[in-house]
């Protein structure tokens, strides 16, 4: 997902990707398509019943092509990919097929254009038979005006049962309804008790060579970073990528505030981050990073591949970021030129006594596929919706196809063929297969697909094992949504200007073009004037109802 998201994330915030990118990544007879499309139920007391009646159904995988239909049926599904474009040719099309008689035709569009793409392919009225929803607000626009498949009525009859329990077993239920009470597609799920987000990690072999002890403080991080540009005055040992507000997040999160608007857990109460004292705190460390010449000068502007070249020819040392990509290409690279070449993760410090955990995900509500009110298909496409929610469609999706991309043990554990490439194998030589794509088919990530797909990889494997042993996890994600549209829009309002005057008043702080001091007597106050209580009770509100 590789460019930092807002933990508070805006409704007309375009998703990216928080596992694999893509590509590497019963109804009724009788039940008709204008009956499922119907217009949308607005009673709160639907929404209950899919959480009660569904869910006591059992649960069960269902085998046999002709479920799904009798014949062979070829539907179109658009949804995002990086530079490699499907062509409906791949194996994850042909695993889909056999199991289901669906042979997806798919659109694909690059990541960049998606939004566009999106936009104007609702406004034609023209939609793919499945499609991939960027954005809350998208689904909760466009499915209540009748683009999208209500999917209610299938929960209220039971015959999603696999989505509805899933949905069930943490805050994806709320999250994944629209105001108007209906769910109208499915949003991404991590069916795992957690799935580490971003963390911290050090080059461990040239503090060793170099005679420094890990730090195990902000203090002794700063002076570790300190010894390291004196003996290498050409680095920049402490830099950063996707702008100031990557790297404030990275710090002010565990130190108790955040970069923006944030919730916390145990008051379920929504708070501003920028008006605490450990972002002060976080602030004023940066500040002193900066002009020691500790922090990277290009803090705000320095694109990937910069970032990336510097961790890996040895001018950086210590980044917040996400453990996979030091793995990968970036290891490859940094081992041919230094064979000691080495980063593992760094548990970051405790702040007042008490160690705030990293971010950790449980869904991804920026990310939805939705099935068009306008398919002919519609019958076949909710089961299979249903399929990939169930252990074996959510295993086919993931893996693929059974004794050819991967094995199954008889204590369940899966193992990919040696020949597909993943993070642990980069030298696969089976990739652009289609699996485990959460923006087309792999809605439900399911436990062994992270350790495969996003732990598999050495630092990022040892970075879930040490936040596992050290208890070092978080709270998840932050989402709301607004059922007033007017209310959003003037949240919005708020937050847009409050952020833009934060993120410029932060970076003069820490360029030491203001005084630390100027954040309580300037700053703060100036936030108070742009409208911060305004912003928090609505918030607030929109947190409220959506905890009902």
């Amino acid at each position: 997902m590789k460019r930092k998201i807002l933990v508070v994330l805006s409704l007309t915030l375009a998703a990216a990707f928080l596992f694999t990118a893509c590509g590497q990544s019963q109804a009724p007879a009788a039940t008709t398509a204008a009956a499922t499309t119907a217009a949308p139920t607005t009673a709160a007391a639907t929404t209950a019943a899919a959480t009660t009646t569904a869910a006591a159904t059992e649960p069960e995988d269902v085998s046999g092509a002709s479920y799904f239909s009798e014949t062979l049926i070829q539907p179109t599904i658009m949804y995002r990919t990086g530079s490699y474009l499907y062509t409906g040719d791949e194996l994850i099309f042909q695993a889909i097929a056999e199991k289901t008689n669906i042979k997806f035709t798919p659109i694909c569009v690059p990541t960049s254009n998606y939004v566009e793409k999106f936009n104007a392919t609702i406004a034609s009225g023209d939609i793919p038979d499945m499609i991939n929803v960027v954005g809350m607000a998208n689904m909760d626009k466009y499915g209540p005006q009748g683009a999208f498949v209500n999917l209610t009525p299938y929960m209220d009859r039971g015959e999603v049962p696999n989505l509805v329990e899933v949905l069930n077993r943490s805050d994806s239920m709320k999250y994944n309804r629209s105001p108007d009470g209906n769910h109208y597609g499915d949003a991404r799920i991590y069916d795992m008790d957690f799935l580490l987000d971003e963390n911290y990690v050090i080059r461990t072999d040239v503090l060793e060579k170099n005679n420094i002890n890990i730090p195990t403080t902000w203090e002794e991080l700063y002076d570790a970073m300190i010894k390291l540009k004196e003996i290498f005055p050409d680095s920049t040992p402490i830099t950063n990528r996707w702008g100031e507000g990557h790297i404030l997040e990275g710090l002010s999160n565990v130190n108790d505030s955040m970069d923006k608007f944030y919730l916390n857990h145990d008051l379920n109460k929504v708070e501003y981050g920028p008006i605490k004292e450990g972002y002060r705190y976080s602030l004023e460390w940066l500040a002193r990073c900066y002009k020691d010449g500790v922090l990277d000068p290009e803090f705000v502007t320095q694109t990937d591949e910069t970032w990336e070249d510097k961790h890996a020819t040895g001018r950086a040392f210590w980044a917040f970021d996400y453990a996979s990509s030091f793995d990968g290409n970036m290891m490859i690279a940094a081992l041919e030129a230094d064979p000691d070449w080495n980063y593992e993760p760094w548990l970051h410090p405790e702040y007042n006594g008490k160690r705030y955990g990293t971010i950790v995900l449980q869904g991804y509500y920026g990310n939805y596929r939705a099935i068009s009110a306008k398919s002919k298909f519609v019958e076949p496409l909710v089961k299979f919706l249903e399929w990939t929610f169930s252990d074996e469609g959510a295993e086919t999706v993931a893996f693929g196809i059974l004794g050819d991309t991967y094995t199954k043990g008889a204590d369940g554990s899966i193992k990919m063929s040696p020949d597909v490439k993943t993070a642990s194998n980069p030298d696969g030589t089976r990739e652009y297969l289609g699996i485990n794509d959460g923006s087309s088919f792999a809605n439900r990530q399911i436990v062994a697909a992270r350790d495969i797909f996003s732990i598999g990889g050495k630092l990022a494997l040892a970075s879930t094992v040490m936040a596992q042993e050290k208890n070092s996890f978080g709270k998840s994600y932050f989402w709301y949504k607004f059922a007033n549209e007017d209310n959003d829009a003037r949240y919005n309002e708020l937050r847009n200007q409050l952020q833009t005057y934060m993120y410029e008043m932060s970076v003069k702080v820490i360029m030491g073009q203001m005084s630390i001091d100027d954040w309580d007597n300037t700053v703060i106050p100036e936030f108070d004037r742009l409208g911060l209580q305004e912003a928090l009770t609505l918030i607030n509100e929109a947190n409220d109802a959506l905890s009902k």
